[in-house]
């Protein structure tokens, strides 16, 4: 029998921001585009059509750790002016301990997420056909339409960096496997969890 190669083709979600860019975001929330910390991590998370939340935590420069939180917000779908809500965030533990939890997860190590979409391949399958043909169904992506898109900046020692990933928790459900997807969603988790944000997501 012969063996047959289907190729099946799937897209990726990459629409991250969906109209709200980072030089926007910032500007509505009064900061910078680049990182001005030694020490500092900017999360930036966006949520379909509801917007786009910003945390940020850093080391400033009387050595003191600091938060904070936006919600950004269009006033209207397609206006370029935008409705900020600054939150105050309260930790469960030290500031710097959760710091160091975050690096645990290998943050400044991961690599973006468009360099690991090979992996995300469906697994290979072969089935017969009513021929009786064996057939190799190989490639092909899980397809997300829309969700919950994170771009990550972040500064340690010489390490400076900018990652996106989209839906990693739709993802590493059906690729539970995938290390970078395992330390991304953690690092978020720490994130959730110790300042008590993105709980109903």
């Amino acid at each position: 029998m012969k063996i047959l190669l289907i190729i099946l083709t799937c897209v990726i979600s990459n629409s991250i921001m969906l109209g709200q860019s980072l030089a926007e975001i910032n500007e509505s929330c009064g900061l910078s585009d680049s990182l001005t910390n030694t020490e500092e991590i900017r999360v930036y998370k966006k949520m379909s059509f509801r917007g786009t939340d910003v945390f940020r935590m850093y080391l400033n420069d009387s050595g003191i750790w600091m938060t904070d939180f936006f919600e950004v917000r269009k006033k209207r779908p397609k206006s370029k002016k935008y409705r900020n809500k600054k939150r105050e965030l309260n930790a469960k533990i030290k500031l710097k301990t959760i710091w160091w939890e975050i690096l645990k997860t290998n943050i400044e190590g991961l690599p973006d997420m468009s360099k690991i979409r090979w992996k995300l391949k469906k697994r290979t399958e072969v089935v017969v056909n009513k021929k009786g043909d064996k057939i190799l169904t190989w490639g092909g992506f899980i397809g997300v339409n829309d969700g919950e898109s994170y771009v990550v900046q972040l500064n340690f020692e010489n390490t400076s960096k900018k990652i996106k990933y989209y839906n990693p928790y739709v993802y590493l459900r059906h690729h539970s496997d995938i290390d970078e997807l395992i330390y991304f969603t953690k690092m978020i988790d720490i994130i959730k969890n110790e300042f008590n944000i993105w709980k109903s997501d």
